[in-house]
Formats: C-alpha cells, structure tokens, sequence
C-alpha cells in the first residue's frame, strides 16, 4: 500500500506533528495556478490541523490549510486549501510612488519575480512584506516580455506572466532555514522527436494510461487580437497581433481594450498576453498506469511530451497532477491546455478591461476580481472619492453586501457568507 506521512508545520515553519492513519487525501500540482487540496483524516489531529497550518511532503509538495470541517458523529475532520503558491493571492500590485504603473522589460522569470518582490519581499510598505518569502536564483528562464500592472491580483498577474513567457512557478519551503523559496521552472522536452532527454509517450496503445479522456474545442479560442491603445475615437491607437498567418474562416478575431498601456512599444506584449488566454483547448485527462515511466523519475509536472490518441499525435505540456491517497497511490495527469473554471473564463472577459479606465464622461473606474471565497473584501480602488459598487458571485449573479468605505481610496464590502466573484466601481 502507497501511503506517504504528511509533516504538519505551523505558520512559523516550525514542526508540529505528523499523520499517516489519515482517511483519505489527494492534491493537485499546476504548473501555473494554485490547486487544491483535502484531507480527511480522525478528528483526533484538529488541534494540528488549523487555518495557516503548511502541510507538508516534500520540498516541492507543500500545501497550506484556508479551510477546516469537524464531524463530531464520525470522529472526522476534514481540511481544504491550495498549494502553498497561493499565499501570494493576499497582495495586489502596487505601483511606485508618484507613478502610474509597475512597468518591467526582460525574461519571464525577471518579470515575474519583480512583481513578487516589490510587494512580498521588499515593498516599499513593510507590513505588506511576506515572512520568509526569498526568491530563487535569476536564470533569465523564460520568453523576454514587457509587462506593466497597477493593482492587479498578485496571483492572477503571475498566472498570466508564467503562461506568456512560458514557465512554471512555484513557492518551496525549506523548513530548515525557515524559508519560502518563490522561483520558476521551465520542465523538460520529453518528446518523441528529441535526442537530448529520455522519451515519453502517452497512450493507450502502449498500455502506459487508462481511464482517458481526450478534448479538443474551439470556443474560446482567438489567433488575431485588435489591440486599442491611448487616445479617443479615430485618433486611438490600434495595433494587430496575431498568432500566426490567418484568413477566412481560420481567423478568429478578438479586441483588446490596452487603453492602461501608457508605451506603443507595449501593445504587442499586451496583446500576446491576452490571445494566450484565449488558446485552442487539447487536452488528456488520463491515469498512468504503467510502472515502467516513473512519475518524478521519468517525467514530471511541466515536461512536454508525446500523447498518441484519436486526435492524432501532439507535443503536450504536462500541465497538472493530481496524487490521490486512498490505499493505493493513484496519479492522474493532464497534458495539454487545462479548460477554465466559470470563474477564471469571467476572469479572462474582463481582464481586457483595465482594472482601472475613463467612461466616456472622463470619470474613474476600477474591476476587482475576488479569486477565493471570502466574507469581507478589502478593496484598493485608489480613485480618490466614494464610488458605487456592482457585485456578481463566480455564476454572473448580482449580489447585495453592506459597504464601507474606509476613505476615498479604500474600501471593504461585508457578505452573510464567503464567496467568489467580481466587484465593479465607477
């Protein structure tokens, strides 16, 4: 039986138990988002087992705890959350004093780790830095990119940034020096058609998967983007992006509202960081079955390799893991681009409005997109005066809450109960 002892450390990264007897527990390992997580195990652990806890098991496995259930009749408590990556959901970005936004131009690795630094690790406000936080070795790794953001969600932004420059990022503990490591990862070319790594192939026919499922769709998916720059009716700037020579019924067209993008030069980037949200959907869901490709040995989450199925054959990332722990270790995988929640395709509509923009009339307005469900949200608008507010929940559904309004740039919206969803000002 695959049972592996889960580490329970405290949020000082200290150690503080250990379960192996738990019930059951799976999470999921994404190389660009935060996933999640839930354990099932006796109620005898709850007073391990508390909001802000870190589980813990493995350097690159490390979770922590935003969600706790106790079942007295069956002696059980069960605990959520998402991998430890998602700690950095807490800040937005902020831009520099007297400046309108954080503008920043190299690789995908810089880029990113410049905006987690300049709002975990060393903001200029220090009750906003993150214990523990550190940053990984620069390697440059990454498509170079220009990037600018103005109080964005930390954890949306680095989403984006990871998807366009091509790489994978992740938050390690080093329970030993009592540190969180952020760094990036670009995996590895495991593919059929290269010499340099050991292949993999995912199919089938090969015995290696089972219980597979294959997607292809063409929804969502954009190649051209119109992107709108600065100015006012003819005389706004409008550049073309595209992801490839389109025409006829191939070219599927898409406008991007850039209007925040104070520089020509960064359109282009702009509008390939939003037609990556908009990507062709293949995909395998499947269970490795085979024993002989060895998962973290022979492959590993955000390796690109071979998938044979009745789509033909594709170079897929890897781009999620789930471990399950029921008695047996299961491992699923999905290879290929992952589909959106409701959540994140409402996300993808609205992020081609500026989270700040001018109405026709010149005044102010400003979109806050609440990621996890919660029962109060704090809100940064920095519109310098009292707006009104237009709430929808994750289903497009307009909802009431009590708002108070700490002062002309800030202010926090109280709910009966925690959701997600997104928060209109003008």
């Amino acid at each position: 039986m695959d049972r592996i002892a889960l580490k329970i450390l405290n949020n000082e990264l200290t150690f503080i138990g250990d379960i192996e007897d738990y019930i059951s527990f799976y999470f999921v390992r994404s190389f660009f988002q935060a996933k999640e997580f839930q354990l099932i195990a006796p109620i005898k652990y709850a007073s391990i087992l508390k909001e802000d806890n870190y589980i813990y098991l493995s350097k690159k496995k490390s979770m922590i705890i935003e969600d706790i259930e106790i079942d007295e009749l069956k002696e059980q408590i069960t605990v959520k959350g998402r991998d430890i990556k998602s700690i950095i959901e807490t800040r937005i970005t902020e831009p520099p004093l007297n400046e309108a936004y954080d503008i920043f131009n190299g690789s995908a690795e810089e880029v990113i780790k410049h905006y987690v630094d300049r709002n975990c690790i060393n903001p200029v406000d220090t009750s906003r830095k993150i214990k523990g936080l550190v940053l990984g070795p620069n390697l440059e790794r990454g498509a170079n990119i220009k990037w600018q953001s103005r109080y964005k969600n930390l954890l949306v932004e680095a989403e984006a940034i990871g998807k366009s420059g091509g790489i994978g990022w992740f938050i390690y503990i080093d329970h030993k020096a009592k540190q969180l490591i952020f760094d990036v990862e670009t995996g590895k070319d495991r593919t059929a058609s290269q010499n340099i790594n050991s292949r993999v192939i995912f199919s089938s026919d090969f015995n290696n998967i089972a219980n597979t499922i294959h997607k292809s769709s063409s929804i969502n998916y954009r190649n051209v983007g119109y992107v709108g720059g600065q100015g006012e009716g003819s005389e706004r700037e409008i550049q073309i992006v595209t992801k490839g020579n389109y025409e006829g019924s191939k070219r599927r067209e898409v406008f991007i509202d850039a209007r925040d993008v104070s520089e020509s030069s960064g359109l282009q980037d702009r509008g390939l960081a939003k037609l990556s949200q908009y990507d062709y959907i293949l995909n395998t869901e499947s269970t490795i079955t085979n024993k002989n490709l060895l998962y973290e040995r022979d492959w590993n989450l955000g390796d690109i390799a071979t998938v044979k199925n009745n789509f033909g054959t594709n170079d897929l990332r890897i781009t999620e893991v789930r471990e399950i722990y029921e008695g047996n270790l299961i491992v699923e995988i999905t290879v290929g681009n992952v589909e959106g929640t409701v959540l994140d395709k409402i996300n993808n509509n609205i992020s081609n409005i500026p989270n700040e923009g001018v109405s026709a009339s010149g005044d102010k307005s400003y979109t806050f997109n609440q990621i996890s469900p919660k029962g109060v949200w704090k809100i940064p608008h920095g519109l310098g005066k009292y707006p009104s507010v237009t709430v929808v929940d994750s289903g497009g559904n307009k909802v009431v809450g009590d708002i108070k309004y700490i002062d002309i740039n800030n202010l926090e919206i109280s709910f009966v109960g925690g959701f997600s969803g997104i928060a209109y000002l003008n």
